[in-house]
């Protein structure tokens, strides 16, 4: 047998028509890959259509058509099935919540709320705006000055409370009159009535250095207002009174009996006996009370007949608290030792 070469008018195998198997094979080829792509580039996005449901759709409209010789046509993508254009896609706004809304946050379940609404209200650190004066300067707030303590004053001394038979009212009368009585806080002498540190230093600025040199150490206990301070300031100066250990001059302290005659006989500076214990043993009272450090200064005041010692001139009584009348009878016989004041006439 011998081989012929082929007749070029007979049509090739490959160039024949396929057959309607052949383009069903072909058409779920297409499908396939069409259905995968459009899997992988749409999962994820929301609203996806089942792909079952969309593979139903594609077979219910044909994505290809072929022309009389069987060649593909180009053919026109169906809306929304494989690719969609990211910005197409609805952007959302955002949600601008308003500064005067108040929110109220809702508990889960049935159980009642107890939560209150909060106001949003304004930035609480804003500062509030400074108006400027006239001249474009700022304007500030003057400081409130601070209010002066007014200064504690005492009524006139009245000296009417002593009887004129009490038995120091000649002394009282004739300070009074001479002008060596201050004024004290009650208004009245009450002379049986205890005498404190600020009134002694009141009765021996009056008689014995008023007008003097202010101390200006000052006491943490006496206010530049209180009634006595001016008194004070200048007996301390001058040497009649000191104060206490931590600059405390306990102006409401009693003084007793002892006190005031050693403040006296150092203030006048007195002479000292030369016998102290002999002069203070001619009082039959006991004694125990007086301080050996104030002995020799009680001594000069006993001997300079200064000490009062009214019921009974035999008993000094060095510890009790003094009176205002004792202090008055005491302060007058200084006085008048020093020829500043005339001993009132006797009686009788």
């Amino acid at each position: 047998m011998v081989n012929q070469p082929p007749d070029p008018n007979e049509r090739r195998s490959r160039d024949r028509d396929l057959s309607f198997d052949e383009w069903v094979a072909l058409l779920v080829v297409f499908l396939s890959v069409g259905t995968i792509l459009w899997w992988g580039f749409g999962r994820g996005r929301v609203g996806t259509v089942p792909l079952l449901s969309q593979a139903s759709d594609m077979l219910e409209e044909p994505i290809f058509e072929m022309d009389e010789e069987g060649d593909v046509l180009d053919a026109e993508e169906p809306e929304g099935l494989f690719f969609q254009d990211p910005a197409e896609e609805p952007v959302e706004e955002p949600t601008v919540r308003r500064p005067d809304r108040v929110e109220t946050v809702q508990p889960r379940g049935d159980r009642p709320s107890d939560i209150v609404p909060i106001p949003v209200t304004s930035d609480p650190t804003t500062p509030a705006p400074v108006t400027p004066d006239a001249e474009g300067e700022t304007a500030t707030t003057a400081p409130t000055p601070a209010t002066p303590t007014e200064e504690e004053v005492p009524p006139p001394l009245d000296i009417s409370d002593v009887p004129e038979d009490y038995w120091a009212y000649p002394f009282i009368k004739n300070l009074y009159d001479n002008g060596y009585l201050p004024d004290l806080p009650e208004g009245q002498f009450q002379p049986d009535a205890p005498l404190t540190r600020a009134e002694f230093a009141a009765l021996l600025n009056r008689a014995l250095v008023e007008n003097g040199t202010a101390d200006t150490s000052g006491f943490t206990d006496v206010s530049e207002a209180y009634w006595a301070q001016e008194a004070i300031s200048q007996v301390v100066a001058a040497g009649y009174m000191s104060g206490y250990p931590e600059n405390e001059f306990r102006p409401d302290q009693p003084v007793p009996r002892y006190q005031v005659m050693h403040t006296l006989a150092t203030g006048l500076a007195l002479p000292i006996p030369g016998d102290p214990q002999a002069t203070l043993q001619r009082f039959t009272d006991d004694l125990s009370g007086l301080p050996e450090w104030a002995q020799e200064k009680v001594a000069a005041a006993v001997a300079e007949n200064i000490a009062a010692n009214h019921p009974n001139a035999d008993a000094l009584r060095p510890a009790e608290t003094a009176t205002r009348a004792e202090i008055a009878v005491m302060l007058h016989q200084a006085l008048v030792n020093q020829g500043r004041l005339t001993p009132p006439p006797a009686e009788g």
